[in-house]
């Protein structure tokens, strides 16, 4: 029973996590829209950055099984490299988006992005349901 209401919890939490932000929020229209306007804005660098980031991820964990510790060691620095480039597009949209906010919608986009940043990864449920 306490297995099934942690699902449901997660599977709860992770549809807020999913869900667009006017309804998260509680946006108005013209917020909406404004909010809208900004993803749209930061939607193209964040997938060219993250596409770069799986890819430097996906050639170091090659490296990890060939045993290659020199190659481990550069492509670390390029995932770390890329990491912090990618947070910085997510907070630089955060930001933008914060500053369209009421305070009450802001600690509303604070339990989102918590939520964001622990539901994170495509198969991020699956641990729940082991």
């Amino acid at each position: 029973m306490k297995r099934i209401a942690l699902v449901l919890a997660v599977m709860a939490a992770s549809l807020l996590a999913d869900a667009p932000l006017k309804e998260a929020l509680g946006l108005s229209m013209d917020q909406a829209k404004i909010v809208d306007g900004i993803k749209a804005k930061y939607r193209k660098p964040y997938i060219a950055k993250r596409h770069d980031l799986t890819n430097e991820e996906r050639w170091m964990r090659a490296a990890k099984v060939k045993n290659n510790s020199q190659e481990v060691a550069e492509r670390q620095k390029t995932v770390e490299r890329l990491a912090a480039e990618f947070k910085a597009i997510q907070m630089e949209e955060d930001a933008e988006i914060r500053k369209v906010l009421t305070p009450e919608q802001s600690k509303k986009f604070d339990a989102y992005l918590k939520l964001r940043q622990e539901m994170k990864g495509s198969s991020r449920d699956a641990r729940y349901f082991n």
